[in-house]
């Protein structure tokens, strides 16, 4: 039978667990919201940035979609992940405040189990480094650009129109800027949301995860 100091520690334990698997949900499903949430807006500043090119630049941007897209992403993803960090960070404070003080680095991978049960965040969790803190949460080079084949299409071709004076020129135009916009709002999504890429693959939100969670249990080691 166990006394009740024994029953009392086993059972702080027990609770602290619960607590650290809490937080852990809390803080992905909270990550998936926000960055939902923040979706809108960020479309309306992809159609205020693609209204401002200058032709040329729409026909540069045509050429090469993800790299246009990895720039005017990168500045808004540093925004969202520092917001999610600071959010975890300040819950996992309240959480650890709760822990025996004495036993909180054996919590540390309650928030991150084996990498065969994280699911969808398995691959960035792989991807991230072995010690991250709050401090330093970021998606890791996921935004870097690629290049794809030249395209004389879209904003090419208006490029070349605006130089024989064509009739048609002002509603090509227009047409070339809307299809910037929807092709870098479809890069976009894919780079955040992971739309049209294979359920393992990463993606911006799976990748914020995964730092918090990495930077949660350096946070419990320390």
């Amino acid at each position: 039978m166990l006394h009740q100091s024994e029953f009392d520690s086993k059972f702080a334990v027990i609770q602290g667990h619960l607590r650290l698997i809490a937080w852990r949900n809390s803080q992905t499903e909270q990550i998936t919201d926000q960055f939902a949430a923040a979706w809108p807006e960020l479309e309306m500043a992809i159609d205020r940035h693609v209204a401002e090119l200058s032709l040329f630049a729409v026909a540069r941007a045509h050429s090469n979609v993800p790299a246009a897209t990895g720039r005017l992403l990168a500045p808004w993803v540093e925004a969202q992940t520092k917001i999610a960090a600071v959010r975890a960070q300040d819950d996992l404070a309240e959480v650890i405040a709760l822990l025996p003080q004495d036993g909180i680095a054996s919590h540390a991978w309650t928030v991150l189990p084996a990498v065969g049960g994280l699911g969808l965040i398995a691959a960035s969790v792989l991807a991230m480094p072995t010690v991250l803190s709050f401090a330093t949460v970021t998606v890791f080079g996921f935004l870097a650009t690629t290049s794809s084949p030249l395209l004389l299409a879209g904003g090419a071709v208006l490029a070349v129109m605006s130089l024989t004076g064509s009739a048609a020129i002002g509603k090509a135009k227009q047409r070339g800027r809307t299809h910037l916009a929807e092709r870098i709002k479809r890069q976009a999504r894919s780079a955040i949301f992971g739309d049209g890429r294979n359920p393992w693959d990463r993606c911006v939100v799976s990748d914020t995860q995964a730092a918090v969670l990495k930077a949660a249990q350096t946070a419990l080691e320390a």
